[in-house]
């Protein structure tokens, strides 16, 4: 049978997006898509978007002007060349060299999006690739910011991107982009609406190490007032700090 290119580029599209999608689905029986909390979360709001928003509140001022329900949006080529495209340029070194907070500002946790030809670590990519698809003229409702804690037990930061058929994972660390279950991810709170919303069925997977489960242990009833790293678990009234990961 004859395809134009189009054709041919959309059916392999289809294939690839589908074996994936089973591969994930067949591996861990969790929707592809995760849905969020009813009310908004009292323990997993990253204290460095907290501390963005009272700083410099134009940077929040267009999320809080939107619903805070998510928006799916449908899968195409031309949606799936644009996340890639987005993901892969920001993730270049020679576009954001990766550098932790404490080292680019000097305090533990400073949220702000990154620029090209600047520093920069996960939070700050992540609202980069966000500014740049809302620009492209995907809704904000289906962009979400996405604290997660990585395979070593440490805070993290992804960008979310709600479809119809799944919800896919823009990671900094990858040039892949998997649909949030096949990802090697706790996955604790998003944002939509200005609000950070717990998500209902947090994996966590084989890949949470026992240094993380003593961490979270060890702080359970902490009363200093340092940071909490943010757990696996939470158990603590603080915000999270995402500290230790780029």
């Amino acid at each position: 049978m004859f395809l134009t290119t189009r054709q041919r580029r959309s059916a392999k599209f289809a294939f690839a997006l589908s074996g994936a999608l089973m591969a994930s689905t067949s591996a861990l029986a969790q929707s592809p898509i995760f849905e969020l909390a009813d009310e908004p979360t009292k323990v997993n709001t990253p204290v460095g978007y907290i501390e963005m928003c009272r700083d410099d509140g134009t940077l929040c001022i267009d999320d809080y002007a939107v619903s805070d329900k998510t928006i799916k949006i449908a899968v195409t080529p031309e949606l799936w060349t644009l996340l890639k495209s987005v993901n892969d340029y920001w993730n270049d070194p020679k576009v954001v060299a990766p550098t932790l907070d404490i080292d680019n500002h000097g305090v533990v946790e400073k949220w702000i999006p990154a620029k090209r030809g600047g520093k920069g670590d996960c939070e700050d990519i992540a609202m980069a690739k966000r500014e740049q698809l809302i620009r492209a003229g995907l809704p904000r409702e289906a962009l979400q910011l996405t604290f997660v804690i990585e395979e070593q037990g440490l805070g993290h930061a992804v960008l979310s991107v709600q479809t119809q058929i799944g919800t896919y994972v823009l990671d900094n660390r990858t040039s892949q982009i998997l649909v949030w279950n096949a990802a090697k991810l706790n996955f604790m709170s998003a944002m939509v609406g200005g609000k950070w919303y717990d998500i209902k069925t947090p994996k966590i997977g084989p890949w949470t190490t026992t240094m993380a489960r003593e961490k979270a242990a060890a702080t359970k009833n902490r009363t200093d007032d340092r940071p909490v790293p943010p757990m696996p678990i939470p158990n603590v009234d603080k915000p999270p700090v995402l500290r230790g990961t780029l």
